[in-house]
């Protein structure tokens, strides 16, 4: 099997829609003409013809439909221009697009409001609504639909009927009438079943759908059900069965109302109360008012008792199983299947998280589409990700210190020993149930690993609001070497290959500047072709400026900030570490004979100071003061190149970072420890200002120290005595407002 190199396309709502309805005006013109034809486009629009060139141009149908030449010279792949092609290969073609397609989520659901030729189930009235119970109804209308199809031979077709005037779609039967050796056509409508839901399990890329592949569809959807509302599936189910359908006394004749423990009502010849304790169950059991729906939903999940225990939970892992099942769904399609042995095996418990089995790509289309747009992936949870991660890794060489991982219920991770004991809660990242069984450590952690790398590479195509992922220092370099860039063109995009182990690569293809392809898949995590004015208008660059710089820019201006408040001591030999604790929060600076001193980060930002000096080409250790500040004049420079490139000019703290630099760079370059004079006035005003950004608001001098406090006095800080001569007037007041010495 040859490596499959494919791009994710984002489409419009509007598009997709018309897609949709396309595809039924030509399943509608064989249904009337009762045999396949050719399509032909031409610059005067759509030409039809027969298997022997016959012009089909004068069938009513035909004639008055107005198709989009456009729209389909742009989307199905097979139809070429001035070439005839099969209607057939269009239809599968045109199917095909919309089931790898990535489509915004409320602009598909206002577009299908009025119509009900939607093939994803879950703008289905009864999915859409907020109460449990409507989900519980769709299972029972699924097996309605089910046992109504029994009645037919698996082989026989099921057809639509799209009445473009209303833009509403129905279905008949067309059944073999042995009898007289002739098919015969049942309509199905006027019922909730077939009005509703036969447009979402009988959609295909054909003409027509077999009866079995209604009701492979049809149990696919009962499965994905069942799974995303695990719940309240298993809580009714047990009532149901147990309470309710073992009552030999319950006929079709009686209503059943369901009523707390504590309702002291008898039943009656009408009705049977049913006794739950439980609330949220008593409120998902509402639509079981009789016997024929009770036994409906039972059958529906005794046939899928497989999956009750396996239900699909909101988590980082579930979000990464949904793209994934994308990408596995296209594979299968270009490869006509694939050798299920050689899947890798963290992939494949990836899959299990939101997989179900059988149906055609559609209506695993339709639950991907619901669980990515569900998910909430913000960059600092990655990011917070990350750093757990590596400091699993961190432990797990250490050789001192024990992992365990404790699976089922607890879904955490123990790490104790050499004076740690300290607990990782798993649940925001994975729900063990959901892969049946204990998953080892080692196990769950490649499972995160990979699942890391799939939110990375892809989200952005699929959902890119605000969203930034890639890391503090790479992104605002590479964006950097764009603004640098001296050409007026600059494209690039990138492969995505799936392998027979359904293990995916990314290959860069188009020019960067600095061959930027070290920063691999995480960089610009799009599929697509841009043009360097592409790339400098793209929210998700303007993004990448406005949430990392602001991270990293705080990180810079603390240290800077401490080094310029003690540049003296620094002009010896110094150097900066960071801590091996999992949160990241504490940086130490050192030097010869001097005190050591502590940096502390904001809590926010944390996982900014693992990008610094874990995942880039910088690492703080030993390092000379000047080596320092060419480090940080280098990410100062990144900062404001990218800030120059996409228009985001708003990074607190830059220009106290930038003056701060200017300032500590021309001490170095002076190599003395007092500035005199003008650049003394200007000292005093920058040492002011900074004080006033970390919240201080006066100074004065107490006992011979010089302090630094907040207006409400809670917050203070002294301040080092070679700074003592930058501040008059201290000596002369019981406090001095330090916005004074900026204004004089």
């Amino acid at each position: 099997m040859s490596t499959m190199f494919f791009k994710h396309e984002k489409m419009s709502a509007e598009d997709y829609v018309s897609i949709v309805r396309h595809m039924y005006v030509f399943k509608t013109m064989i249904h009337l003409y009762n045999n396949t034809f050719f399509i032909k486009v031409t610059d005067d629009g759509l030409t039809y013809s027969s298997e022997n060139g016959l012009s089909l141009d004068m069938i009513d149908y035909m004639s008055d439909v107005v198709v989009d030449k456009d729209l389909l010279l742009r989307y199905a792949k097979s139809l070429k221009y001035e070439d005839k092609v099969n209607v057939l290969e269009v239809l599968q073609s045109l199917y095909n697009t919309i089931s790898f397609s990535i489509v915004d989520y409320e602009e598909l659901s206002k577009a299908f409001l009025h119509t009900n030729i939607a093939p994803n189930f879950v703008y289905i009235r009864e999915f859409k609504s907020q109460t449990t119970y409507e989900k519980l109804k769709l299972i029972t209308m699924c097996q309605e639909l089910i046992n109504y199809l029994d009645r037919y031979d698996d082989e026989e077709m099921v057809v639509p009927y799209y009445d473009y005037h209303s833009d509403i779609v129905s279905y008949s039967i067309m059944y073999l009438n042995r009898d007289a050796i002739r098919f015969n056509k049942i309509p199905l409508h006027g019922n909730d079943v077939f009005d509703r839901l036969l447009p979402v399990v009988a959609f295909s890329g054909s003409y027509g759908i077999s009866v079995k592949q209604v009701v492979d569809n049809t149990n696919a959807v009962i499965q994905y059900l069942i799974r995303l509302y695990n719940e309240a599936v298993d809580g009714s189910y047990n009532v149901l069965k147990w309470d309710v359908l073992c009552d030999s006394s319950l006929g079709y004749n009686k209503d059943i109302e369901y009523v707390s423990e504590y309702n002291t009502k008898k039943d009656t010849d009408t009705t049977k109360y049913c006794k739950v304790s439980n609330g949220f169950i008593r409120d998902c059991l509402v639509y079981f008012k009789d016997l024929k729906s009770v036994r409906l939903f039972v059958e529906a999940i005794d046939t899928h008792l497989d999956v009750l225990d396996v239900p699909i939970s909101d988590s980082f892992c579930t979000t990464a199983s949904a793209i994934y099942g994308n990408i596995k769904l296209k594979y299968e399609d270009a490869n006509k299947g694939y050798d299920i042995s050689k899947v890798d095996s963290v992939v494949s418990t990836l899959l299990k998280l939101t997989g179900v089995n059988g149906g055609l790509p559609h209506i695993h289309q339709s639950v991907y589409m619901y669980l990515i747009d569900g998910s909430y992936m913000d960059t600092d949870f990655i990011d917070n990700l990350e750093v757990m991660l590596y400091q699993m890794d961190t432990y797990l060489e250490s050789g001192t210190v024990r992992v365990e991982f404790y699976g089922g219920s607890d879904n955490t991770i123990r790490v104790f020993g050499d004076g740690i004991d300290e607990l990782y809660d798993m649940s925001d990242y994975i729900d063990c149930d959901s892969v049946r069984g204990i998953i080892t450590l080692k196990e769950l952690l490649d499972v995160l690993r990979f699942s890391l790398r799939v939110v990375k590479v892809f989200y952005h195509t699929w959902k890119s609001d605000d969203t930034v992922f890639v890391d503090a220092v790479n992104g605002l370099k590479v964006i950097s070497s764009l603004q640098e860039e001296k050409l007026h063109y600059v494209s690039t995009f990138f492969n995505y290959s799936v392998i027979e182990s359904l293990r995916f690569n990314t290959e860069m293809v188009g020019y960067f500047n600095d061959d930027l392809l070290m920063y691999g898949d995480t960089i610009i995590p799009n599929s697509c072709r841009y043009t360097n004015e592409e790339l400098r208008e793209a929210d998700f660059m303007y993004n990448i400026a406005k949430t990392r710089a602001l991270g990293l820019c705080t990180i810079l201006n603390s240290i800077a900030h401490e080094m310029f408040f003690n540049r003296e001591a620094y002009s010896k030999s110094s150097y900066i570490t960071m801590t091996t604790n999992k949160e990241f929060n504490t940086l130490y600076v050192k030097a010869d004979g001097i005190e050591e001193r502590k940096i502390t980060i904001p809590k926010e930002f944390y996982h900014t100071v693992y990008a610094l000096f874990n995942h880039s080409d910088y690492s703080f250790e030993n390092i000379t003061f000047s080596d320092v500040i060419h480090i940080l004049c280098t990410l100062k420079d990144a900062i404001g190149n990218s800030s120059k490139f996409t228009g985001f000019y708003g990074v607190m703290g830059f220009s106290s970072l930038k003056d701060k630099l200017d300032l500590l760079t021309d001490y170095i370059g002076k190599n003395r420890g007092t500035i005199e004079g003008n650049e003394s006035n200007t000292m005093t005003k920058e040492l002011a200002r900074t004080f006033i950004e970390n919240g201080y608001e006066y100074i004065s001098l107490y006992k011979g120290n010089m302090i630094v406090y907040s207006k409400d006095g809670n917050t203070s800080e002294i301040v080092p005595k070679s700074l003592y001569k930058f501040f008059y007037d201290t000596d002369k007041f019981n406090r001095v407002s330090l916005h004074q010495y900026i204004e004089d």
